[in-house]
């Protein structure tokens, strides 16, 4: 019965204004200093904004072909440890790991 049912997981208050500025064309950097908030605080809320928007596009911050390696990664190692597919794909930061890992399979690669 609540097969269809989709479970709207709101973002967190703080993460919500990050993703308003974000939305309008902000950038992390931007975000950082008009809410004065360090820079791992605003991509907590952009990691989390792309765990809830279904529209998000994790392209913009990581390419296809660096998201396919990192699922690929996820797969053979069978893991999802920050620190052991940084040790495979070293060229991405934590946070474009974590962006990958929040959209998993859901992302268009």
């Amino acid at each position: 019965m609540a097969e269809n049912i989709r479970i709207h997981n709101p973002l967190s208050g703080s993460a919500f204004q990050s993703a308003e500025l974000f939305n309008n064309g902000h950038s992390i950097e931007q975000i950082s200093k008009i809410r004065r908030l360090k820079m791992s605080t605003i991509e907590d809320h952009i990691v989390e904004l792309a765990m809830n928007e279904p529209q998000f596009k994790v392209e913009q911050f990581v390419s296809n072909e660096d998201i396919k390696r990192v699922l690929t990664a996820v797969e053979d190692y069978n893991t999802r440890k920050l620190k052991v597919l940084h040790e495979i794909v070293p060229h991405l930061s934590y946070f474009q790991l974590r962006l990958v890992l929040a959209r998993g399979e859901q992302v268009e690669a």
